[in-house]
């Protein structure tokens, strides 16, 4: 029982400066290409370069996997390898990638969280490649025409992926010829 206590304790000790400390937060695009900066991890913890050779920084996440590499060189903190944000986290509104940075000598860590963001690659899908109707001449101003069937095509594609999206495409005339809005919300 004692044994546990001192554990116990020993825990309580080593979260002391992690309680009530913000995690340094990032945000990088999914799929960026390996090697790409994240942020200056050094720097936003207060630390110099030579400090995280020193005290022998690495990177430690929850689940064992490193998305991340640590510059210890320059500070800097890199995409490791390829990020797919629908394969770590599904369909989730949100995206986010929890770790330690753990420095040595003396025992001290960082919560880094870095938001995963999403990036449309996944093109809507049209039924034809071009829609023709027509307009007539005594056509008052602002009346509307439906393009049948189009709306229909983006929106299933466009919500497949992005549920709470909705996509709205607008033609307008002007005396300088033809408009096309397109408006995601």
């Amino acid at each position: 029982m004692a044994i546990a206590r001192q554990v116990l304790c020993v825990c309580a000790f080593l979260s002391l400066p992690h309680a009530g400390a913000e995690p340094i937060r990032y945000s990088v695009a999914e799929e960026a290409e390996s090697g790409s900066l994240v942020g200056k991890l050094a720097e936003d913890a207060g630390l110099t370069p030579a400090q995280l050779s020193a005290r022998r920084a690495r990177l430690v996440s929850d689940d064992g996997r490193q998305h991340f590499r640590l510059d210890r060189a320059s500070g800097r903190l890199v995409v490791a390898g390829r990020l797919d944000r629908e394969e770590l986290c599904g369909q989730a509104a949100s995206c986010m990638l929890p770790f330690e940075l753990l420095l040595a000598e003396p025992l001290q860590f960082f919560r880094v969280e870095v938001a995963l963001e999403d990036i449309n690659d996944h093109s809507p899908l049209f039924p034809e490649e071009r829609v023709r109707f027509d307009i007539p001449e005594r056509s008052d101003p602002g009346s509307r025409f439906p393009l049948e069937g189009l709306g229909t095509s983006i929106l299933a594609a466009t919500a497949s992926r992005h549920t709470a999206s909705l996509l709205r495409m607008s033609i307008s005339v002007s005396p300088m010829g033809l408009g096309v809005e397109t408006k995601v919300s």
